[in-house]
């Protein structure tokens, strides 16, 4: 049992030590013999009473239950860090339990403690009272774990707290005791009390449990032990559904993620185990002859075969490669898989109440059966698609159901595989649509059959193996079975729903079903096909009157990134479900979920097992103003409530970008597009900044799996759709013969791609010699395997596709490929004729010879080859290079950063400004196209003066009458761009005119502004952050400034955790104080001092000219280390203008020069991560009436390489 070695058992001597290593049921056995033939009073088996200072979990007669009690024990033992003791019950009357046990093995061990305790004096009985003692039927304090079944001393108790769930149902209760003192976790089953458990354990204690980890807190506020100082309210939990399944897809080979056929226990145990912690309760396992997942049940199913059980591959027959041969997929040795899935699903059923179904296909053998019978009717695998007869394991024939011998050798299979594996008498009845009977076929080996006869048959023939079994046929995604090949074809030419056959349709559709044995339950499989828009029939007529589940291919083959390579998008899903339960009259039964790759996507697997539960339908991300509880929830306690908010907004963000898949950058030259479409405008700027936010929290969530897990996968979805944007964009480049700007895109591509290689190889699930290096090293592995593994995950099993993401294929195939492509292009620059743009495109020769290399991958152990860095560092390191390369940092030809933030000015600070409010439309849009032509990505949005604003507020007057920011926020999304919004100067601007300002009603005033802005924009998906506008050199020239500095910072981190704080100060030269003017050193001294008594501050952006224009460069030396040391990000404000040197005025009626400008970025560049201006609008755009504005923006874009076509006013 998990954890064992931390359990306390009550006891004493051999028979405790004996109590703690034995299985259940021996040790009640041997407890049993061993009072009788000892002679020691039963009664000593009732519960003693517990010392107040114990916690106790008592649980009852079932090995679920006692599972239950170890997995408590186990997360409130660390939680809490108090010891914790088990007690079993199933003893806690005089009445000896009744069991079936080996006498001779009893007495031994009543000998056994009769001769230890003899020679131990110890050990010998103490004298006893034998005065009687009241019976201990009910514990006093802790958890009490049970059924009414499993635990008669509760038997009342717990039926009276499960009066509203039903008796055949998984619903389960968790109350406390009226003095607070116990616990009570019941169900009508054992597999009830394990989910009231994993409740507890999440929703009191603060775990958090997911498909790639747990999240187990350090410690909780709340209270989680008993006795409870206040009553909690009691959990009543009952399902919507009574089938809650997964299929456990065993098909491919590949690295680990996702992959089961590669499994071994542990991972198995782990996954199993998340099934009941969402509570499935059932799973669908795949023996079928290219899975081999039934071991070796085949050999001694079929002993005849032996002569031609033997490896054989021939490269020159099986021209596709190993995973097409027919031996190909034994894997591991067919007895190995067998003891495996032994141990596997004993696990299961007697650990975690499980139920275990098989999808049987009709007729699927191995192919050494169709050499001991040649002249069987065996459908001829030729002439099917290939995809239905390799895989995992290679070809595998179908016996026509027709056949005179099929019967015999189905149930021979049959029944032996029963028999190795046991029974839970659930059975899926399947026959492969491609090979099911046709009777629109005159070659059909089935001879006119219906597939309803081949279900009907494999019906009757499992019933004389098992009379207690359940059936399960699933309808696939091919109805011409059912409509005949005419009527298929007229559904698929009919593009208009309303001209469809409808009647026709229903005839057919209820022909079919009704001609099926009633107690069959239908499945349906929601898949993208023909029908799926506008389903023939509706589902619920569709299978009357059989009962019915809904079922799933949620994730397939060829896909894993984004949102998991959903077939659909998952939202549609959700809603069609829900749309299902709508329909249902009564006849619906549950949900089974399947993946072709298993554990794609955390959050959509917890998702369904909640639909599952619930039955209600799921708004995945769709409403930003209401998120679904579920998710909340979800991120809450994989990441805690805080870092929970800022991953749960990098989730959105990739889900509404990609809502079904993300294009990967596995096969580079698939992406021929140039440039980047509109839709995926600003898409790198969205994923990276998604990216930043996820790495903010970096530092709380070192100790949390999930966390890694999480940023692997977020920067899977970043580095892949980075990588292809650069490289569209590189194209684009190359065929306006743009040299530059293509060497720009080229080296973001390949550092996008060779970040991924290394990101994934920080996770032994996506290490494929870490998987080939332990399947392999198994006894009796086929010799094969490692050469089909690497066929798998090389693309050339599944249509020139890798399954899923490996660090090898990046590394190995991707990225060598990407160089080519890029080379190229290179030549196709130089000459377009000799190299035409198409032959860039054709890699095919250049894939097959990387394809080649990549075979000889040798095996090796994560130990060995794996990063030992974290995800997070990659990650940082990449994005620090991409902002040198290509973001608004740095430009092609130049060592120093570009301009990436201005102000947006509504109003008029000075005469001379030309402000937006007396803008006309097109005047603002063809601003906005400029500045993201110059590489502007954020603008401040300036709050305004005294009373007058620009957004539709309720607290300030004097408005425009229409919603300003409003409208720069729409035109800033369009453009790519985010948004810091400002607070206002209600009275700090009256010092101007000579007057006093009031720094309590200015910062009680911000406060109320703030929230307000936060209540109107702050759900906007390019909202920024937070600018304090009440600029300042020190802590004198601008009155009380820091009650401001002190209180608004940590105010904004408190409304919003995860959005950065801004603050622009004035360096104290005499160009701003006079007199007064400081050295830089002395600026550095003041600002440590300020910075010591700040807190949430995160931007400080200098104003650069405040300096002497000869000193800049000092200055922010100065100031530079300092700033680093309070970890406050410095950045640079360039001001556009000249200042009077001897006046010390600014004069804001022309822009500077640019040679002028380029002096001061350059002096402040080595010191300042950023560069914003003040401010573009009005002197470096180039459509300005500014005095040497236009001047100014054509050598700024030269400089840079930026397009030299502007918009004007």
């Amino acid at each position: 049992m998990v954890g064992s070695s931390k359990l306390f058992y009550k006891g004493d001597g051999m028979l405790q030590q004996y109590l703690h290593r034995t299985t259940l049921t021996n040790w009640i056995t041997a407890v049993s013999a061993c009072l009788l033939l000892i002679g020691v009073s039963a009664a000593k088996s009732a519960e003693p009473t517990a010392d107040k200072k114990e916690i106790c979990i008592y649980f009852g007669n079932s090995t679920v239950e006692r599972y239950a009690a170890g997995e408590l024990h186990r997360y409130l033992s660390r939680i809490t860090g108090r010891p914790i003791v088990l007690r079993y019950n199933c003893l806690a009357t005089n009445k000896l339990t009744t069991t079936s046990y080996n006498p001779k093995i009893c007495q031994s061990y009543a000998i056994e403690i009769k001769r230890a305790t003899a020679e131990n004096e110890a050990r010998k009985p103490k004298t006893v009272n034998k005065a009687p003692k009241p019976k201990m039927n009910k514990p006093s304090s802790g958890f009490v774990l049970g059924t009414p079944s499993t635990y008669p001393t509760m038997a009342d108790k717990f039926k009276g707290l499960l009066s509203d769930i039903p008796v055949q149902s998984d619903g389960y209760c968790v109350a406390l005791s009226d003095d607070g003192k116990i616990v009570y976790i019941t169900g009508w089953n054992s597999r009830a009390v394990l989910y009231g458990v994993y409740d507890y354990l999440q929703n009191k204690a603060g775990c958090g449990f997911f498909e790639d980890g747990e999240n187990v807190p350090d410690s909780v506020t709340e209270q989680i032990l008993p006795p409870f100082d206040k009553p909690f309210k009691t959990i009543i939990n009952k399902p919507k559904f009574n089938y809650r399944c997964q299929w456990i897809w065993t098909r491919y080979y590949g690295a680990d993620r996702g992959h089961p056929a590669n499994w071994g226990y542990e991972q198995w145990v782990s996954h199993l185990r998340w099934l009941a912690q969402r509570r499935f309760n059932s799973v669908l396992l795949y023996p079928v002859g290219y899975t081999r997942l039934w071991g070796d049940v085949h050999r001694r199913a079929f002993p005849e075969t032996a002569p031609y059980d033997k490896e054989v591959w021939n490269d020159v027959e099986d021209f596709w490669g190993a995973h097409y041969s027919i031996m190909a997929g034994w894997g591991r040795s067919p007895q190995e898989t067998t003891r495996l899935m032994q141990k596997v699903l004993k696990f299961g059923r007697e650990q975690l109440g499980l139920k275990f179904e098989y999808n049987f296909y009709l007729g699927n053998f191995e192919e050494t059966l169709q050499r001991v019978y040649p002249q069987g009717t065996w459908i001829d695998w030729t002439n099917l698609p290939h995809h239905a007869y390799f895989g995992a394991a290679g070809r595998s024939p179908t016996l026509a159901f027709t056949d005179p011998r099929s019967k015999e050798y189905n149930q021979r299979l049959w029944k032996t595989f029963i028999k190795t594996f046991g029974t839970d008498h659930r059975y899926w009845i399947t026959y492969r649509e491609e090979s099911s009977p046709d009777p629109d076929n005159p070659l059909d080996p089935d001879k006119g059959k219906l597939l309803a006869d081949a279900v009907n048959a494999q019906r009757k023939w499992i019933l004389e193996i098992d009379p207690k079994a359940e059936f399960f046929h699933w309808d696939w995604h091919d109805y011409r079975p059912w409509f005949g090949h005419e009527l298929a074809k007229k559904i698929n030419e009919t593009k208009d729903p309303n001209k469809l056959p409808w009647e026709q349709l229903r005839k057919a559709s209820k022909n079919y079903t009704h001609a099926l044995s009633k107690d069959i339950t239908m499945v349906s499989v929601v898949y993208p096909n023909v029908f799926y828009n506008n389903p023939p029939v509706k589902f619920t007529e569709h299978f009357e009157p059989h009962k019915w589940i809904i079922g799933s291919i949620l994730g397939y083959a060829g896909q894993d990134v984004g949102t998991g390579g959903l077939s659909m998008p998952g939202q549609k899903f959700f809603a069609e479900w829900g749309k299902y339960v709508k329909e249902d009259k009564g006849t619906l039964q549950g949900v089974i979920h399947w993946d072709e790759i298993i554990q794609v996507n955390p959050l959509i697997d917890y998702l369904i097992g909640e639909f599952a539960w619930t039955g209600k339908t799921i708004d995945l991300f769709t409403d930003a103003n209401n998120p679904n509880q579920n998710i909340e929830w979800y991120f809450e306690h994989r990441f805690g409530r805080r870092d929970g908010k800022i991953m749960m907004k990098c989730a959105r963000v990739r889900y509404e970008n990609f809502p079904q898949d993300v294009p990967t950058m596995r096969l580079p030259y698939q992406y021929t597009t140039n440039g980047i479409s509109p839709t995926e405008k600003g898409l790198t700027d969205k994923l990276t900044n998604m990216l930043k936010d996820a790495l903010s929290i970096r530092d709380n969530q070192r100790a949390n799996q999930c966390y890694s897990t999480q940023l692997v996968d977020l920067g899977r979805t970043v580095l892949h759709t980075v990588s292809r944007l650069h490289l569209q964009q590189a194209r684009a480049a190359a065929l306006k013969q743009n040299r530059a700007e293509f060497e720009i895109q080229a080296k973001a591509a390949h550092n996008a791609l060779l970040a991924l290689a290394d990101i994934l190889n920080t996770d032994r699930r996506f290490c494929l010699s870490d998987s080939i290096y332990r399947m392999t090293n198994e006894p009796g592995t086929n010799r094969l395997l490692r050469l089909m593994m690497l066929e798998h995950a090389s693309g050339q099993l599944f249509g020139n596709y890798a399954l899923n993401d490996t660090a090898e294929f990046i590394k190995f195939i991707s990225v060598p490929l990407l160089d080519t492509y890029l080379e190229n292009l290179r030549k196709t620059m130089q000459d377009p004729n000799a190299c035409p743009i198409e032959n860039a495109n054709n890699l095919r020769d250049e894939l097959v010879a990387l394809r080649s290399c990549f075979i000889n991958l040798p095996p090796q152990p994560f130990e060995a080859i794996g990063s030992k860095r974290r995800p997070s560092d990659i990650l940082g390191e990449w994005l620090n290079n991409e902002t040198k390369i290509t973001m608004p940092g740095r430009a092609a030809n130049s060592s120093v950063k570009m301009i990436t933030c201005t102000p947006i000015v509504f109003g008029k600070p000075t005469p001379e400004y030309f402000p937006l409010e007396d803008w006309k439309d097109d005047e603002v849009e063809a601003l906005f196209n400029n500045m993201e032509k110059d590489g502007i990505n954020l603008i401040v949005l300036s709050g305004g003066l005294g009373d007058k604003v620009y957004f539709p507020s309720k607290i300030l007057h004097n408005q425009l009458d229409y919603d300003g920011y409003g409208k720069i926020f729409d035109l800033a999304e369009e453009h790519g761009m985010q948004i810091m919004l400002s607070g206002v100067l209600y009275t700090f601007h009256l010092q101007f005119e000579g007057k006093q300002w009031d720094a309590t009603a200015e910062l009680e005033m911000n406060k109320r502004i703030f929230t307000e802005l936060n209540n109107l924009y702050g759900r906007r998906s390019n909202f920024w952050g937070w600018y304090i506008p009440h600029e300042a050199g020190d802590r004198t020239h601008r009155g009380d400034v820091m009650t401001l500095l002190r209180a608004l910072p940590l105010f904004l981190k408190h409304l919003t955790p995860d959005k950065p704080v801004a603050f622009s100060p004035w360096f104290t030269s005499y160009l701003t104080v006079g007199k007064d003017a400081t050295t830089h050193e002395e600026f550095a001294a003041e600002w440590d001092a300020i910075l010591s008594e700040v807190e949430g501050l995160d931007i400080c952006a200098i104003q650069d000219s405040t300096a002497p224009y000869a000193e800049i460069g000092k200055w922010f030396a100065a100031a530079y280390p300092v700033f680093k040391k309070h970890n406050v990000t410095l950045w640079d404000v360039v001001e556009l203008f000249y200042r009077d040197t001897k006046t010390c005025y600014a004069d804001m009626t022309e822009a500077v020069s640019f040679p002028y400008l380029i002096k001061k970025i350059k002096a402040a560049d080595p010191y300042v991560k950023g560069l914003a201006c003040w401010e573009y609008q009005n002197y470096l755009n180039p459509g300005s009436p500014v005095k040497g504005a236009q001047e100014l923006n054509k050598e700024y874009r030269a400089w840079y390489r930026l397009p030299a076509k502007d918009t004007h006013r």
